[in-house]
């Protein structure tokens, strides 16, 4: 039975970047990433919109993002379900437009590089302990539909949504009522499209408990896509192929566009789990819920936590301690991090997700008036603006305001909170 220091489950972003991380500490432990796919970042879920400063904090901007970049954005154009809309420009590019395929497998790559030992088409079925409770007995099935067991002192989970093992390790995995199924069109041939501004277009009609997405690649070439919570609506390819040819405004833009590509998948929106640690195993990623609920996004947090686990996966194998009370360092990390941002996100996601329209417009109302644009123009990294619009949200003007719409804001944060 072969025998690992550090098995991690999932081939992703989150994966290679904890492989890379054990490994650029001390390159003799033995690391193996375990891989359902062909391929790392095939088949694509993502809408491949990446926020730079994230990314130089992976401090991969200079040495990959120049690889996969489509396109760079500084500005995002948000409609209201009737229409009215506001920007928010941030003068400069925030975010990459990227090929998310080809990002993932230069992320394999280099985690590769590093020594790790990657194994595809592997499917991880169950996990257990062994007999001295010392290390994990990993079982599943092999490329060739054969059976496989091998032994490690630490599992990382970086399984992204639907975790397998989570739970088997006695960890609560992320709600799937949020884990909400989203797919994308792929488009050439777009008219009046701004290359410098992705456009969210808001609206049960449409989008129901999530929103519509226009990023553009170049000038003519765009991804359009949608999320929809499945409490609120069903058939999510049927509903983003009636959004291009009935929505009054994205309509006219793709009159005469010609599909090219798409694909689907979930867009995750549960916030964090409470505990990402265990006995020998930790979690990150979109298996650990660390994403920003309030669009979705999860590369650069997701990304960064991989790296945590993976630093202190190492640290663990350094000192021979595989313990939850060692361990419980990766999340104190990743908390001090991301820490009551993601928490924030959740909570704003619940409490939007469940409005109707009609007071779903007359936030956009307030949102005009009160200048979110000036005020959202301050932050700082736009991947964590969970305080920066709890604090919009509790200026003298847009609490005067929006003091007729708690009622039904706290209606919709409830039934966000207890679906």
């Amino acid at each position: 039975m072969d025998s690992y220091d550090v098995a991690i489950v999932g081939g992703g972003p989150v994966g290679s970047f904890a492989a890379s991380s054990i490994l650029s500490q001390n390159k003799a432990l033995q690391v193996a990433v375990f891989e359902h796919h062909q391929k790392s970042g095939f088949p694509p879920h993502c809408s491949g919109l990446i926020g730079i400063d994230g990314l130089k904090k992976l401090k991969i901007y200079h040495s990959l993002a120049k690889h996969v970049s489509f396109n760079q954005i500084k500005a995002a154009k948000f409609f209201s379900p009737s229409g009215r809309s506001f920007i928010i420009d941030r003068k400069q590019n925030e975010l990459l437009v990227v090929d998310r395929p080809r990002l993932d497998s230069l992320l394999a790559k280099q985690a590769y590089k590093h020594g790790a030992s990657f194994q595809y088409r592997s499917v991880v079925k169950r996990i257990t302990r062994s007999k001295q409770g010392l290390n994990w007995i990993i079982s599943g099935i092999s490329p060739d539909t054969r059976k496989f067991e091998v032994v490690s002192n630490i599992i990382i989970s970086a399984e992204g949504h639907h975790p397998r093992i989570l739970p088997q390790a006695g960890l609560q995995p992320p709600s799937k009522k949020w884990f909400l199924p989203a797919f994308q069109f792929e488009l050439e041939n777009v008219s009046d499209i701004d290359r410098n501004f992705v456009e969210l277009y808001f609206g049960s009609k449409f989008a129901p408990g999530f929103f519509v997405w226009l990023i553009p690649l170049n000038d003519s070439r765009t991804r359009v896509g949608l999320a929809i919570h499945p409490y609120l609506a069903k058939g999510v390819r049927k509903r983003l192929s009636f959004v291009t040819k009935k929505h009054p405004i994205l309509s006219k833009k793709l009159k005469k566009s010609k599909l090219v590509n798409s694909w689907g998948g979930f867009v995750p929106a549960s916030g964090p789990i409470p505990r990402t640690f265990t006995n020998g195993f930790m979690v990150a990623g979109d298996a650990a819920g660390q994403t920003k609920a309030t669009t979705g996004g999860g590369f650069n947090i997701g990304g960064y936590c991989g790296y945590l686990a993976g630093k202190v996966a190492a640290e663990s194998a350094h000192v021979n301690n595989y313990s939850s009370n060692f361990l419980k360092k990766y999340q104190q990390l990743w908390q001090s991090v991301f820490e009551p941002e993601l928490s924030l996100m959740k909570f704003f996601r619940r409490g939007l997700s469940f409005l109707p329209d009609k007071k779903l417009e007359s936030f956009f109302n307030i949102a005009i008036q009160t200048g979110i644009d000036t005020h959202m123009q301050k932050i700082q990294n736009i991947d964590l603006h969970g305080k920066a619009l709890l604090k919009y949200s509790l200026t003298p003007r847009v609490l005067i305001q929006g003091l007729r719409l708690i009622p039904q804001t706290v209606v919709s944060l409830f039934q966000g909170l207890f679906i």
